[in-house]
């Protein structure tokens, strides 16, 4: 694996990174900006637009070949997520954008097992800047004392969830996704909503750019002991889990 840091001024009005952190299988290259070296693509179906992935009912698994950026909470539970979204024939990328977390030392821990996972599954990851201070002033100010699955989770999601769409949006790919819905701690529906906020967002920042901006995949990846499934792939690569979902408030449950 190759990495690299590059920097990039924003990904629209609201979401501005510092920087990004780049890996990508050995002898690729990345080109000027953020984009991220394409891997092969199933010949067996068609590539669509995100128009027409958004009017299916169940787009996922339309058999349509996306390119798809998943939101990487941690390496355990994207080890889940990854042969679901290959098994339907897509391309994927990780994105690992975890300001939540509230040391960086601990981003860091995650960030380790998010990068052992891309080595073994031969994948890009990107890992967007490390900035709590950003998440605590837009999310966690005067929610606090929520409890959680609460108010101040709901809005998490949706911080998350914007930059993964902006990040989607702005390489071109036709569907993001996230490996939140893995935990049994974790709400899907609320997932599901913050997800699909965070696509009209990417629309209507892109404005009337070309193509179609990237739609949400809304996946319950812990259907069919998908969180069973990352203990094992966790295990099998000794990825580091995590004892508290990552913020500060958290660690009180």
């Amino acid at each position: 694996m190759k990495t690299w840091k590059i920097g990039r001024s924003g990904f629209g009005r609201s979401v501005r990174p510092l920087w990004m952190e780049v890996s990508a299988p050995a002898g690729t290259s990345i080109r000027s900006g953020w984009s991220f070296p394409r891997g092969p693509e199933t010949p067996t179906a068609p590539r669509r637009s995100g128009a027409a992935l958004a009017a299916d009912g169940g787009i996922w698994y339309t058999g349509a070949v996306m390119r798809v950026m998943l939101h990487t909470c941690c390496g355990p539970c994207a080890s889940a997520c990854v042969p679901v979204l290959r098994e339907a024939g897509h391309e994927v990328l990780l994105f690992f954008s975890n300001s939540t977390i509230d040391a960086e030392e601990e981003f860091e821990r995650r960030l380790a097992a998010a990068r052992t996972l891309a080595a073994a599954e031969d994948l890009t990851l990107a890992a967007d800047a490390y900035d709590h201070a950003d998440w605590l002033d837009k999310v966690a100010r005067g929610l606090e004392a929520e409890p959680e699955r609460g108010r101040r989770c709901a809005k998490c999601f949706r911080y998350n969830l914007a930059r993964a769409a902006a990040a989607a949006a702005a390489q071109g790919c036709d569907a993001f996704a996230t490996s939140l819905t893995v935990s049994p701690h974790k709400v899907s529906v609320m997932v599901f909503a913050a997800g699909a906020d965070a696509a009209r967002e990417a629309a209507r920042v892109r404005g009337g750019a070309a193509g179609a901006p990237p739609v949400f995949l809304p996946v319950d990846f812990k259907k069919k002991d998908g969180f069973l499934r990352s203990l094992r792939r966790a295990a099998e690569l000794g990825l580091y889990r995590q004892s508290y979902c990552g913020c500060e408030f958290s660690r009180r449950t």
